[in-house]
Order: structure tokens, then C-alpha cells, then sequence
């Protein structure tokens, strides 16, 4: 016997069936937990660096290459770029993903820890 023809046949059986399912799901979606900003943790870091008067090729000699090899040195980096603009550069760190978020505070303070020990060779 087909589904279809087993609940023509028995249509009370059929509509409690949806009425159960209906239930179901409308009390499912008003108990699931919802978040109205939920945390999104980006595993990046941007470092900013001004150097006033400088040529886009000066600032990428005196200031982007110790500062990509410093950097260079950190932990699960998965991607380190830089652009070097007229008086500014703008370097961006891209963690691993398998860095935890527990870890990721870590990792920024030694972040921060590098580019206060690369500050003093630059101009």
C-alpha cells in the first residue's frame, strides 16, 4: 500500500501527524538559542605604520622590510602582506586557523611585543 492512499484513507491520522509536526517545530524555533550580535573573532591583526615625506620605495626599504621580518617570526601566520602607499605602509597578519580563540589574546600581545622591539631600528 502506497503512503499516499494508507492517509486518504485515514485523514484524522494525517492531520494530527501535521499538527504534531507544526508544534514541534514551532516550539523548537522559540527555545533555540539566538544572539542578537553574535561574537565573530577575526584571527587578524593590521598594523599601521606613518612615515611623513617618504617615497612609497623608501618607506618599503626603511620601514615594511624589518618590519616582514619581524613578523615573519611569529607563530601560525598563515598570510603576512603589506602595501606600501606615499608616507604609509599597512601591514596585515593572517592567523592559522587552527589557532583557539583562547590562544588568539596571546598572540596579539605578542604581536605587539615584536613591533615594540622593531621600533627602534626604524626611522
Amino acid at each position: 500500500m502506497k503512503v499516499t492512499e494508507y492517509f486518504i484513507k485515514r485523514p484524522v491520522l494525517f492531520w494530527s501527524l501535521m499538527v504534531s509536526i507544526l508544534v514541534g517545530g514551532i516550539l523548537s524555533f522559540m527555545q533555540m538559542p539566538k544572539m542578537e550580535d553574535p561574537v565573530v573573532t577575526m584571527k587578524q591583526a593590521m598594523v599601521a605604520v606613518v612615515y611623513p615625506g617618504a617615497s612609497a620605495h623608501e618607506v618599503e626599504l626603511k620601514v615594511a622590510q624589518p618590519i616582514e621580518d619581524e613578523l615573519r617570526a611569529l607563530p601560525d601566520v598563515k598570510k603576512l602582506s603589506s602595501e606600501c602607499h606615499d608616507g604609509m605602509l599597512t601591514v596585515t597578519i593572517e592567523f592559522a586557523m587552527g589557532v583557539s580563540l583562547d590562544d588568539l589574546e596571546q598572540y596579539f600581545d605578542l604581536l605587539r611585543r615584536k613591533m615594540n622591539d622593531v621600533q627602534p631600528r626604524l626611522p
